[in-house]
């Protein structure tokens, strides 16, 4: 072989071997992109995934605030009903001893009036 023709088997190796390179940066290149592409799809699902668990806890809170206050409205309401209930109560009680009083105040004229009419009776016989 020639000279040249050496040279030139030579550069069409070296072609060959840089075309090999090529061949395997842009495969790696591929498979950057489409690692590229996973993780921009994986940080547009995450957003979505925080932007939903968000909007849940911002709901969950308004539940939460929602149901203390009805339970603070319902408490209060509760209260106002057993202090109106403990003042019927009391006055009930009230009621009942006044007319336990009269009713002993009754029993004792009925008493007395039983004791004269014995002793007039006593008298009389």
């Amino acid at each position: 072989m020639t000279e040249i023709q050496k040279e030139s088997e030579d550069l069409r190796r070296r072609a060959d071997g840089k075309h090999d390179d090529q061949d395997q940066v842009e495969r790696e290149l591929k498979k950057l992109q489409e690692k590229h592409r996973e993780t921009i799809a994986l940080v547009h699902n995450l957003q979505t995934a925080r932007d939903h668990l968000e909007a849940t806890v911002r709901v969950t809170h308004e539940e939460m605030n929602r149901l203390t206050a009805e339970h603070d409205e319902k408490s209060n309401l509760w209260r106002k009903e057993q202090a109106s209930l403990n003042h019927r109560v009391s006055e009930l009680i009230a009621a009942s001893e006044r007319q336990r009083l009269e009713r002993d105040k009754g029993l004792d004229k009925y008493r007395e009036k039983a004791t004269t009419y014995k002793q007039k009776l006593r008298l009389a016989l």
